[in-house]
């Protein structure tokens, strides 16, 4: 049966069930006016045969559905496409690279709820809305329960409103016009308080990594990409907090606690630190954050490890605050007048005897977004299992 027909054929036999599939539809595959479905639902519930109350539930559940299906595709399918596009050839004659998709994800996090609620209410628009939402992973898009779950999660108050219109129904016979009117409006209150009571009105200062925090650990570890090259703007004092505490609760041999961390800001250290070996570090001078991770070698001989799983820490950490990084390796590296490069950062940094350097992450922000590792491009047969 043709789209078409099958659409005309459910009007024709509007129950709770066909108004749940012509919703779906709407929603997602086929752009038609939800009015064709809703008012004539709704006039069949005026002469009784069906419960109104009924009918906008299963509307708003076919609704939602819909959008569903929309969002999740764009998400687990359009959003590889369209960076894989941006880095092609057809991509860069399009005027399209991955800097420009990236700008355009993050702003779509951060104004995304006023043009999806606004999208939603425009006919031929509310079908394509959950599209760029799933493609920029914009938080609790659809359902609205799951956004009001994910709100409580967060220990943030507030409120999700879903809104239906009135719907009038004019009835007409041959002894009286009778106007029905059917208005109901739904509201979904959430309201959690976070243990240290904050403010309502207090600005969550890091807002501009909602995308990023919203992600689990997989995909973060997925999204962690190496970065060299990163803009002029500093790391905030809450990021580099954050940084720190992600560092300290990093787990070490024995709960010895081997590790030291140097956060270095000023400008002319870091580009002190980008010379300490001959190669490789040039665009640690580029990195408005330096965090050198040093290892106690007299508390431990496991020191290397308990410095290196602090770093990847810090990486990871990184990127969920919106941050780009890079592991820049220096023990057992140097110059090319045989010196060694943790003796170089030593004597820069006043490091004491009894401690060496592991490594040096440069942090800041990503001037070029590189797409996510491919789970089906994972180099799988390194895993082995039971035997080599």
């Amino acid at each position: 049966m043709e789209p078409a027909l099958f659409i005309e054929w459910c009007l024709e036999h509007l129950n709770y069930l066909t108004v749940f599939i012509l919703m779906v539809i709407e929603s997602s595959f086929i752009p038609f006016p939800s009015e064709v479905v809703v008012a004539p639902a709704a006039y069949i519930a005026a002469e009784g045969e069906l419960n109104v109350v009924l009918v906008v539930v299963v509307a708003t559940l076919g609704a939602n559905i819909g959008a569903c299906v929309n969002y999740y595709l764009a998400m687990y399918v359009g959003r590889p496409v369209i960076y894989r596009f941006a880095n092609s050839r057809l991509g860069a004659l399009c005027l399209l690279d991955e800097a420009k998709v990236k700008h355009a994800e993050e702003y779509f996090a951060r104004h995304g709820a006023v043009s999806t609620f606004v999208g939603r209410l425009i006919p031929a628009v509310r079908q394509l809305i959950s599209i760029p939402a799933g493609i920029a992973r914009m938080p609790g898009h659809v359902p609205a329960l799951h956004h009001a779950r994910r709100r409580n999660m967060e220990h943030r108050p507030g409120r999700v409103r879903i809104l239906f219109p009135v719907v009038h129904v004019e009835r007409r016979d041959a002894s009286q016009t009778d106007r029905v009117q059917y208005g109901i409006q739904i509201h979904l209150l959430c309201h959690h308080r976070n243990r240290d009571s904050v403010s309502r009105n207090q600005n969550n200062p890091q807002k501009k990594e909602l995308r990023h925090k919203t992600m689990n650990l997989t995909e973060l570890m997925l999204s962690r990409r190496s970065c060299r090259k990163f803009t002029d703007a500093k790391v905030t004092e809450s990021q580099i907090e954050a940084l720190k505490q992600v560092a300290l609760c990093a787990p070490t041999s024995k709960n010895c606690q081997s590790w030291e961390f140097i956060f270095v800001t000023d400008a002319a250290l870091i580009e002190a630190l980008s010379k300490s070996k001959s190669q490789g570090a040039a665009f640690l001078a580029s990195a408005p954050l330096a965090v050198v991770v040093v290892g106690n070698t007299a508390r431990t001989d496991v020191w290397v490890e308990d410095a290196s799983i602090a770093a990847t820490f810090i990486q990871l950490k990184a990127e969920e605050l919106g941050l780009g990084s890079c592991w820049v390796q220096m023990r057992e590296r140097g110059t090319d007048d045989a010196r060694r490069a943790t003796d170089n950062i030593a004597e820069l940094l006043g490091i004491p005897s009894g401690y060496e350097v592991e490594c040096v992450i440069a942090v800041g922000h990503k001037l070029h977004e590189r797409s996510p590792y491919e789970v089906d491009k994972l180099p799988t047969e390194h895993i082995h299992e039971n035997k080599f």
